[in-house]
């Protein structure tokens, strides 16, 4: 009788389980992303957005050293010490020694997110 019992009990619970279930919990708007049609609706988030452009720029690919210091290397404006060896190749002209990939991925990500900004504001 008590296998009985322990059957029919554990048949309804699992039944119950599988009635009970609801997609409403499995619905869940994702939190780490927003729909691009309402990110820069608020000053708020204009400005948020217009952070996170001088975010990128301020890399040392970027405005934090390379742009600066590499074109003027590459130009033969300033002279090298070798001290450091640092932009000893760039002030040589050496093949390789240039903006590498990074800095224009870099780059044009932060004109894309500036254009986005741009084209959110309402005239």
């Amino acid at each position: 009788m008590k296998l009985y019992t322990k059957f029919f009990l554990s048949l309804a619970l699992s039944g119950s389980f599988l009635l009970s279930s609801c997609d409403s919990l499995l619905d869940v708007e994702p939190r780490q992303s927003i729909d691009a049609n309402g990110a820069l609706n608020t000053p708020d988030a204009m400005n948020a957005a217009l952070n996170s452009v001088y975010a990128k720029l301020r890399s040392v690919r970027n405005y934090g050293r390379d742009l600066l210091a590499l074109s003027d290397a590459l130009a033969d404006v300033g002279l090298t010490t070798s001290n450091s060896g640092r932009l000893i190749g760039e002030s040589n002209n050496q093949p390789g020694a240039h903006f590498q990939a990074g800095f224009w991925q870099n780059s044009y990500g932060a004109i894309n997110e500036a254009n986005l900004i741009i084209d959110g504001l309402s005239v």
